[in-house]
């Protein structure tokens, strides 16, 4: 019994994380789109409760999933948790044991289904769908509910960066109506450490993962040359999607970590080399861009974005690019990949 409910915990953690991991990536994946997303989660279980810093149960939430509720708020993705199991008519959860159900275990169980529910739909602007056999009306309803929608937003004069959770209340004047908004956030330090940075940087260049597209970009590849026998890609980062502070000296700064590398069904080649890793994961670290402009640099910095260029020394063959940026500070990131053929000889220009 004992090793049935710790193979219950393991599946239950590991089920958690990988849905932490996937709602950060679509987050980050959907960053750079304007406007307010809806998500409808369909399950009949939902592993990830963000209920401020613990959950239901008294288990002190993950800073992992703290993190992932801020980057879905300002991705302005809108989770709306769906329940499968339709109508409660009290056997709704009941185990596939042939014993009969315990309705005091049924009870505690269903509290917590809504519990989870309601705390992930409140931290995103949702709407919680339970309790219904209309779950395709319930949805068309929370799609019109959303059609029109306002951005507001605000300055926090509170600079104690402590992870606690926020709470945020909106108002209107006219009594009667209802909003669905955002309750808080989770007071997160700006980490200007590329440590953790890099981490993410090397995640979202894996072979398996989606672009990322909080961070936007534009590229051009070259391909070798008598001149220069290396591929280069000269990219353009939006000026608009890294967070530049602006010091008191009126420059604008910031720090980006950057890196190209290539896949060709084998594990992934990077810069200055044509070394390959034991495992699918770069084998060097990724230049740093420190950004500093002042006044007159970053008004062409605005229109032109900012411009930066990698390279790669491939042997011939066919390659897909991945090109990747991360900003230090906001962990924001970008990735855009480019399928390439590296020709066998070069042809002197």
């Amino acid at each position: 019994m004992a090793d049935n409910v710790q193979t219950q915990d393991t599946d239950l953690d590991l089920r958690t994380y990988s849905t932490i991991a996937a709602l950060t990536q679509l987050a980050r994946m959907m960053g750079s789109y304007q406007g307010r997303k809806n998500l409808f989660w369909v399950s009949e279980s939902f592993p990830v409760a963000l209920n401020t810093t613990t959950n239901f149960l008294g288990q002190k939430l993950p800073a992992d999933a703290m993190r992932m509720s801020n980057l879905l708020s300002s991705a302005r993705i809108a989770v709306s948790p769906v329940s499968v199991l339709g109508m409660d008519n009290g056997t709704s959860l009941v185990a596939f044991s042939g014993q009969p159900p315990d309705p005091r275990v049924q009870y505690f169980e269903r509290g917590n289904l809504k519990s989870a529910m309601n705390a992930i739909a409140d931290q995103t602007g949702g709407q919680a769908i339970v309790g219904t056999n209309d779950l395709a009306g319930a949805m068309r309803r929370d799609l019109d509910d959303s059609a029109n929608y306002y951005t507001l937003a605000y300055q926090p004069q509170n600079k104690k960066w402590n992870r606690q959770f926020r709470s945020i209340h909106v108002e209107l004047a006219r009594t009667g109506d209802s909003l669905a908004y955002r309750r808080g956030y989770f007071a997160f330090p700006e980490d200007a450490s590329p440590r953790n940075a890099m981490q993410e940087l090397y995640t979202a260049l894996q072979s398996e993962m989606p672009e990322s597209s909080a961070l936007t970009l534009q590229s051009k590849v070259e391909l070798p040359s008598t001149q220069h026998p290396s591929v280069l890609v000269h990219a353009t980062l939006g000026a608009a999607s890294p967070d530049l502070a602006v010091g008191t000296d009126g420059h604008h700064r910031g720090q980006l970590l950057v890196m190209l590398v290539a896949s060709n069904g084998d594990p992934l080649m990077s810069d200055s080399s044509k070394a390959k890793s034991s495992s699918d994961a770069p084998p060097q670290t990724p230049g740093v861009l420190n950004l500093d402009f002042d006044a007159a640099q970053y008004q062409p910095v605005l229109k032109s974005g900012i411009a930066f260029t990698q390279q790669l020394s491939l042997p011939p063959g066919r390659y897909r690019l991945r090109l990747g940026v991360s900003d230090v500070v906001s962990h924001r990131l970008g990735t855009l990949d480019m399928p390439i053929a590296v020709p066998a000889q070069t042809v002197k220009n």
